[in-house]
């Protein structure tokens, strides 16, 4: 008899607190102090983006390209894990 009551209460309880909540969410007061807030967020922002600094762009030809593609290939190390994989195709045919 008490557990079913607990769980009659525990059920009435959730439903409540689920009801208050899609009330309070969906109201046109919580609506109207969302929009403010945001509102008012946007204001600060574009207060801020207004002060900032303009900074000139310094930064022409600051990178030189360099085509090492050819060095680094004679350069490569050549692996003995290629040959082995050459050699074991070599036998198979």
């Amino acid at each position: 008899m008490k557990d079913t009551l607990k769980a009659i209460f525990y059920s009435i309880s959730a439903i409540a607190f689920i009801i208050f909540l899609v009330i309070f969410y969906l109201s046109e007061e919580n609506k109207r102090h969302t929009y403010k807030i945001r509102t008012q967020y946007l204001e600060k922002v574009n207060n801020y983006l207004s002060e900032l600094p303009f900074l000139i762009n310094d930064t022409e030809n600051i990178i030189n390209f360099k085509n090492d593609l050819n060095e680094s290939k004679k350069n490569k190390i050549k692996r003995k894990f290629w040959e082995l994989i050459e050699n074991k195709r070599i036998v198979k045919q």
